[in-house]
Parts: structure tokens; sequence; C-alpha cells
């Protein structure tokens, strides 16, 4: 019979499955904490590392926050044991503290002469984003549905003193006049040029480019996938149910093109979309961490 996890790191796989609003930044943290505790309490994790790394990677296939961690316990455990995995995790940590930093000082003034801004599902990228900005722009927060982090989202930032109108998702395109831009977060990003992000962002960007309004996306180096291309992330589905129907299955991300984004705001500053930018960027965590 198959052996059990140890019980703190099956708790964190298990939250990480069933949370509905926060997204891939937190998932990467709770994963990690999970494995470092797992440690701290004496179990090993490169004794049953293959195991581990694919429970991680399969609470939430398409976050590629969790495809670093599976990616850090494998090579860290093949390099050095439980020891250096431990420090190698913590690096990881620390590289996504750091970039959030990073990315709030080094994007400050994007939001500079911007009246108005539409914003999508909730990004914790995004909302450090909102609150470093110099300027104070108004926000049209979709409620983006099925799930509705947007109600969620229009909470946190009214009660950061800024003016906040919460609309439903299919008003986005006839309400697109009224915003200078629309920020968005990332769940995963691959090199050859897919960005995925809640379902709903590929129809919205599509729109949002072809009528010339800016779109934004919000992310840091920890969301580009170590390995896979847009063809290899696999799209977590959840479920709800319709009175009168039963049922219904759908898609919890999308993948939207470069070509659709006006915009990389990351840890190095503003940067134009394309492959190179965002392999440099990976190259860059996959060094520090290991």
């Amino acid at each position: 019979m198959e052996e059990r996890l140890p019980a703190t790191l099956e708790s964190s796989i298990r939250r990480i499955r069933e949370e509905q609003v926060r997204g891939a930044s937190w998932a990467l943290l709770e994963a990690a904490r999970g494995v470092l505790e797992t440690l701290e309490s004496g179990h090993s994790v490169c004794r049953n590392a293959n195991r581990i790394a694919g429970e991680i990677v399969n609470a939430n296939p398409t976050m590629t926050t969790l495809e670093w961690v599976a990616t850090v316990i494998l090579k860290a455990c093949s390099e050095g044991g439980d020891g250096f995995l431990a420090e190698a995790l913590r690096r990881l940590v620390e590289y996504q503290s750091r970039a959030r930093r990073l990315l709030a000082d080094r994007n400050n003034r994007l939001l500079d002469g911007i009246g108005s801004v539409m914003v999508y599902s909730y990004s914790s990228s995004v909302e450090t984003l909102i609150l470093s900005s110099r300027s104070k722009p108004s926000i049209i927060v979709l409620e983006s549905h099925p799930g509705g982090e947007g109600v969620f989202f229009a909470g946190r930032l009214a009660d950061e003193g800024y003016r906040v109108r919460l609309a439903p998702d299919m008003a986005a395109c006839a309400m697109s006049r009224e915003a200078d831009a629309l920020l968005i977060g990332a769940d995963a990003v691959t090199v050859d040029g897919c960005l995925y992000n809640k379902v709903g962002t590929c129809l919205l960007a599509g729109c949002l480019s072809r009528l010339e309004v800016p779109v934004v996306s919000v992310f840091d180096a920890t969301k580009i996938s170590p390995s896979r291309e847009c063809d290899g992330i696999p799209i977590t589905t959840r479920s709800y149910s319709v009175e009168g129907y039963g049922i219904v299955e759908y898609p919890l991300f999308d993948a939207t093109p470069f070509e659709w984004v006006s915009l990389f705001a990351t840890e190095e500053g503003p940067l134009k979309p394309s492959p190179g930018v965002v392999r440099d960027l990976r190259d860059k965590l996959l060094s520090y961490v290991l």
C-alpha cells in the first residue's frame, strides 16, 4: 500500500486544491511552507521526491508557481538531498518576496496620468501595482464569474480608499471607453507566447486590444513555466450547479496570446511582451534558486 504523505504536506496540498480566491503567488508560499515544515519535523522529502512533486503540481496543474516548487524538489534532491532542498526552497520564497518589492518600485509610475483602470479576477500582483502607484485612479472591477473573485477584490480596493465600480463581466467591452487600461494577472506564462489567467481573460483581452485599450499583465518570474510550452499547460476545471439544469463544468483558466497584451509589468520594470523577455526572466530565477 502507498505510504501516506506527512500530515502537514497533505494539508497544504488540500488547501491549494480547494482555494478559490487566492492565486498562484499564495499557492507557492503554501506549497513551500508544507515542504519546509515537513523537513523541519524530521521527515525526508527527497526519499519520495517524485510522488511529492507530482502531488504538488496536480493540486492545480495550471499554476506554474507549483511547477517551480516541484522543479526545485526534483533538482535539489538529485543534487544535494533534503538539506539542499530546504535552502533552495527558501531562496525561491525569498525571490518571490524580493520580486514583489521590485515590481512595486519599478512600476510605480505606470499608472501616472491614467484616470480609470479595469481589472479582472483577483491578482495579488495587480493589487501590489495599484497600491504602490503614485497616482490613484478610479477602478472598474469586473465580477469575474464563475467564482466572483472580483467582488472580493472590489471590497479590498474600496477598503484602501479607491473609487471602485463593480460591473458584470459581459459589460466589459461596452464599458471599455471608460477605462484607460486593463490590468490582469497571470497564473502561467510560457516562453513560446501564451499567458494563462482566469477563464474569460482571452475574450476580454482580445476585445479591448482591438478597441485600442492597453492590456497590461502584472507578474513576476515565478509565473513563468520552467519547461512547459503553450500546449503543455493542462487546464484545471471546476463545476457549479445551475437550477433547472444541473452541473456545469468549466475551465478555470484560458490562454491569451502575447500579441493581445500591450505590456508586462514585472520585477524588471515594464517590458514589451516577447518570448525572449520571458525566457530571460525565467533563466534569472532558475540561476538564483538553483
